[in-house]
Order: C-alpha cells, then sequence, then structure tokens
C-alpha cells in the first residue's frame, strides 16, 4: 500500500531492523499540481494512528514508539501527546494482541507517568495475562491519584477488591460512583465490589436502581455483566436477556467469519478441542478430570488450547496427561487463536469459561470449529452468536425453559455436572480443635461458597435458622476484612451472637473436603446457588439444604440433590428452607 505524504515514512517491509539501525523519517510536502507548493493538509489522529498499526505489524514496537515521537516534533503536529498516542494503539491492539498492547502502554508510562488511561490499561492487560502483582500495582496507582477521573478509580477498584484491597476499593469506588451522580450504566461495577465486601445495604440500593432500569427495557444502558447479574437476579428472562444484550456489546462478529465445512468423520477419530483458562489446579479441571480421563482415544483425538497459564501443579500435570496435543493461546489474538484451531480441523470445539472473567470466547467468534459447545464453567445461556449449543440436564434446564435459550440445549441424564470423585479418595476426617471449631457437642451448619452468593434477606434466614437452634454455628468461608466487619454487624442486629459464626480458612482442596466432614448440614444460598461446593459437601458425606430455583444457576444445587437421591433437602420456598433446617 503506497504511504499516503502526510505520513513519517514507514521503512519498507523486510527484517526488523533496532531503533538506530532505521533511516530518519520525513513528512514529504502534500502535491498541489501547481508550482508553488501547498501547505500541507492537517492530518488527522485517525490517519496517524492507522500508520502507527501498520507499522506496528510490520516493524514492531520501537519502529512506532520512534516514528510517534518523531511526529510530535514536526511543526504544526497533532495535539496528542505520545503517551496518549501509544494507549490508544494498544487500545485498538488489546484483543488482537494483548502483550504487544502491554508493550506498547508501557511505553506509554515512560513517555508520561501521569496518563492514568495507560495505567488503566496496564492493569488490565497484566491481569489478563497473569501478573496480579502488577495488575494490583497499576490499579492502586489509579484509585490514588488525584488525576484519575472518578470512571477510572471505579473500574480500578473492581481489579482491586479482587486482589484483596477491599476496604480501599469500596471506599474509593462509593466515592467516585457518587460523585459521578450514581449512573445507572456504572452500577454493576459498584455492585460487584459491595457484593464481594458484605455491604448489603449498597447492594440493595444498586439492585433496586438496575431492577427499575430493566423493567423499563434499558439493558444496554445498565450494561452488566452476567456474572454480576446472576448474583441478584434469579428470574430466567431477563437473565438471558441481559446475556443477548452482553455478547453483541462485547464479542464483535468478523465480517468473514464462516464455520469451516465438517469434514467426512469416517476411517478417523473426531477431533474434539477444550478451551479453558482453568487447566490448573481450579475447581474446573478438578470436575472434568475425569471426563477427560475416560474419553475413548480409538474414537477421539483431544485437543487441549490454553487461555491462562501453567501453574504448575499436580492437577495441570494430570489434565495435560489426557491430551494428544497442547497448546498455549494466552498471548495469541482472538483471531490467531481461532486460526490456529482451525488449522487443527476441530471437529467439536468446547468452550469451558463462558463470559467470566478470564474469558476467551472472543475466539469462538471467529468460527474455528464447525460445532462449538458452551459447558460446565458457566451455568446456563451465553447469548448464543458465538455458541451453537449449551450442557444441562432435566432439572437445570427444565422441559420448555429451552424455549428461552438462543442455544440448542443438549441435557444429559441425572446431572450435567460431571465430577471425578469416583476416582478420589476421601481425607481423614481432622477434629473439630484442628479446623477451629467449638470442641462441645454445637450443630455445624457450613457455607463454604464465596461471600458474593450471600445477601441481606439469605443472611437473615440463616440467622432465623441459628435463633431457633440455640447449640448451632455457622462456619463461613472467610470472606475478608471488610466483609467480616459488615456481617458481624448484620449477625448482632438480629440478636444472634457474633461469637457463633465461625470463620474458616481458605485451604487447599485436600484439607477443605477433609474439614467438611466436621458440618452437620450445609446451607446452600440464593440465588447464585453452590456448583462445586455442593458436590464437595456431598462427597464429604454432608447433606446440603437447597431451593428449587428459578434460573439455571440457582438450580444446580437442586440437580445435584435429586440425581443423589436427597431430593428431600430442596424446598419450594424461603420458609420451607428455614423450616427444614431448624
Amino acid at each position: 500500500m503506497k504511504t499516503p505524504p502526510h505520513q513519517a515514512r514507514p521503512p519498507k517491509a523486510g527484517p526488523r531492523k533496532s531503533v538506530a539501525a532505521k533511516p530518519k523519517t520525513k513528512v514529504p510536502a502534500r502535491a498541489s499540481g501547481s508550482s508553488e507548493p501547498a501547505s500541507p493538509k492537517p492530518v488527522t489522529a485517525a490517519q496517524v494512528l492507522g500508520d502507527a498499526a501498520q507499522l506496528l505489524q510490520r516493524d514492531g514496537v520501537e519502529a512506532v514508539v520512534s516514528y510517534l515521537r518523531q511526529l510530535g516534533l514536526k511543526k504544526g503536529a497533532l495535539p496528542i501527546a505520545l503517551a496518549e498516542r501509544l494507549t490508544v494503539l494498544a487500545t485498538a491492539v488489546q484483543q488482537k494482541d494483548p502483550k504487544v498492547a502491554l508493550d506498547l502502554v508501557q511505553k506509554a508510562i515512560e513517555a508520561s507517568g501521569d496518563n492514568m488511561a495507560a495505567w488503566m490499561l496496564a492493569g488490565s492487560l497484566q491481569d489478563r495475562l497473569g501478573d496480579r502483582k502488577a495488575s494490583a500495582d497499576s490499579m492502586r496507582r489509579v484509585v490514588r491519584s488525584p488525576q484519575s477521573k472518578p470512571e477510572q478509580v471505579l473500574r480500578a477498584a473492581n481489579l482491586l477488591v479482587r486482589f484483596g484491597e477491599q476496604q480501599e476499593a469500596l471506599d474509593s469506588a462509593k466515592a467516585a460512583y457518587d460523585k459521578l451522580g450514581q449512573p445507572v450504566r456504572l452500577a454493576s461495577a459498584l455492585l460487584y465490589i459491595a457484593k464481594l465486601t458484605g455491604d448489603w445495604e449498597r447492594v440493595d440500593a444498586l439492585t433496586a436502581q438496575m431492577r427499575q432500569a430493566y423493567a423499563q427495557g434499558l439493558w444496554n444502558e445498565v450494561a452488566e455483566s452476567p456474572r454480576t447479574h446472576l448474583l441478584w437476579c434469579g428470574d430466567e428472562v431477563s437473565n438471558i436477556e441481559v446475556f443477548k444484550h452482553w455478547s453483541a456489546r462485547s464479542l464483535a462478529l468478523p465480517a468473514q467469519a464462516t464455520a469451516p465445512v465438517p469434514a467426512p468423520v469416517e476411517g478417523r477419530r473426531l477431533r474434539i478441542g477444550y478451551l479453558s483458562s482453568d487447566f490448573r489446579d481450579h475447581p474446573t479441571s478438578r470436575l472434568i478430570n475425569g471426563l477427560l480421563r475416560h474419553h475413548d482415544r480409538s474414537k477421539f483425538e483431544l485437543f487441549m488450547y490454553c487461555s491462562s497459564w501453567d501453574d504448575n501443579s499436580a492437577m495441570r500435570r494430570q489434565i495435560e496427561s489426557h491430551f494428544e496435543h497442547q497448546h498455549a493461546v494466552a498471548k495469541l489474538s482472538d483471531e490467531a487463536a481461532a486460526a490456529l484451531i482451525r488449522s487443527h480441523g476441530i471437529d467439536v470445539l468446547v468452550e469451558l469459561n463462558g463470559p467470566t472473567r478470564a474469558h476467551r470466547m472472543g475466539i469462538l467468534a471467529h468460527r474455528p470449529a464447525p460445532v462449538q459447545i458452551d459447558y460446565l464453567g458457566w451455568p446456563g445461556s451465553v447469548g448464543g452468536r458465538v455458541v451453537d449449543y449449551v450442557v444441562g440436564d432435566g432439572y437445570t434446564v427444565p422441559p420448555g425453559a429451552e424455549a428461552l435459550y438462543p442455544e440448542k440445549v443438549i441435557r444429559l441424564s441425572q446431572t450435567y455436572q460431571v465430577n471425578d470423585f469416583a476416582a478420589r479418595k476421601l481425607p481423614p476426617k481432622p477434629s473439630r480443635k484442628q479446623v477451629g471449631l467449638p470442641e462441645t457437642e454445637a450443630l455445624v451448619l457450613g457455607m463454604f461458597n464465596a461471600i458474593n452468593k450471600v445477601d441481606a434477606t439469605v443472611w437473615g434466614s440463616w440467622m432465623k435458622i441459628l435463633q431457633a437452634v440455640p447449640n448451632s454455628v455457622l462456619w463461613l468461608l472467610d470472606p475478608g476484612p471488610v466483609a467480616r466487619q459488615f456481617i458481624a454487624r448484620a449477625t448482632a442486629a438480629q440478636g444472634v451472637d457474633v461469637k457463633r459464626i465461625v470463620i474458616a480458612p481458605r485451604l487447599a482442596e485436600d484439607a477443605h473436603l477433609a474439614r467438611m466432614q466436621c458440618c452437620d448440614l450445609m446451607l446452600d444460598p440464593w440465588p447464585y446457588g453452590g456448583h462445586t461446593s455442593t458436590s464437595d459437601a456431598l462427597f464429604s458425606g454432608v447433606p446440603v439444604i437447597a431451593l428449587q430455583g428459578t434460573n439455571f444457576a440457582s438450580r444446580v444445587s437442586g440437580g445435584l440433590l435429586h440425581a443423589a437421591g436427597l431430593g428431600v433437602m430442596v424446598q419450594p420456598d424461603i420458609d420451607s428452607y428455614v423450616n427444614k433446617a431448624i
């Protein structure tokens, strides 16, 4: 393509050279057709960034930095700083190539450490590429800088809260949201933090605001993520509507994306690809390990596509042992990862994340396989468009519910949730003293789900149980320091001694399964109930009490209990749940 005359001319294509070896660039004047030199036409930001993108693809990051820096020295240069240009370019390429985007944005920070947009993007990319410490440092910089805009502070706090910085994340996010005038488009960003910190008063206010917006049909104005939505809304019609709008906003469909034509399968094995960020010491891997082990290798050829990192765990090694082909796609763009998968002639691609934080569903938008399925890591619909099928069972997707789904529904018998407990041995049961429980004959009610699945209504119901059963304690997975404070106040307000709430530290899987045996009864939250936590409890010999549920996420526990022959523990409403527990 001919270089436009307004540009500093990029070097010709060829082997990459160091910046020092590159010839000086020039900005030639535009020809006018007259003998007199014409004044150059104004250069637009779009032109500059288009040229920079072309140069980036050809010669790399250093060449782009040199080009933009030289352009900025020209008379009448664009009134846009080098750091800002690099940040805009990094934003444009972050989905295509996150590693290159991070290199660009770090150059932007070198050019101007006060560019908060650059710090924001750096933190997001560092988190995506698995560098949690660097991401936390970047987000802390944004939250604490007086130059940050309130929306930047709110979004930075969203990452910071996941790194354990609960108090700073909550305080800064609430202040930013109030300063912005409490816009509904950012309600879910603050809701995420409020749920993780147990600020149930704020949770109630935010969900009321969002519910009103949905009643008015403002689906895109709210712009809520599917994961946050399921934590408070149990209405399946609303759920799927939110998922559809999320998919349309977040997963761009390339113009040329068409599924490959299925190849004849006679005389060969079916090629199955599994795509996930959770091929490590993670609940998804622990559940699916047996499924992978039991694939008939005379009929199936398995391909592993890892979109995160190798944690060097024993589980990672087990997972790898089931695949004939292993490929890392974390540092590949969606397009490049899809091209790799397509080149392997995959017949069925199984995506194991769904719209969770670390998903790479953008790969599926490029249609690398003729059949694409979402399974296990996400409860229910993913909004259609990039997935052909989702997997459920007769309880999680009861007859007739499939009419709501934009995808086709595959129903497995008994339960959709595969597990590997048949191949595992239950660890020895420890003493109560060893796990920090009272050594008396107190009844132990366990709750080992994350605190973001609990709200004021759920907690109030559990307090009624404790009031009616005075020799009981509630054993709670540690929700973090700020959440513990909110919980203590909510407990005291219900007239229950805070000492009856026992905090359980987070432990490795075997130690966790061992201690669960000290529970007498497990309490399931709602509307997003337990999934792996419920199957872990049943494996440990502990019954779980749950609601029937009104959507896929809230029906998983009930489905597992029915499959285990414990349907009597599934209750139709909250009052029945409380009475049954008592």
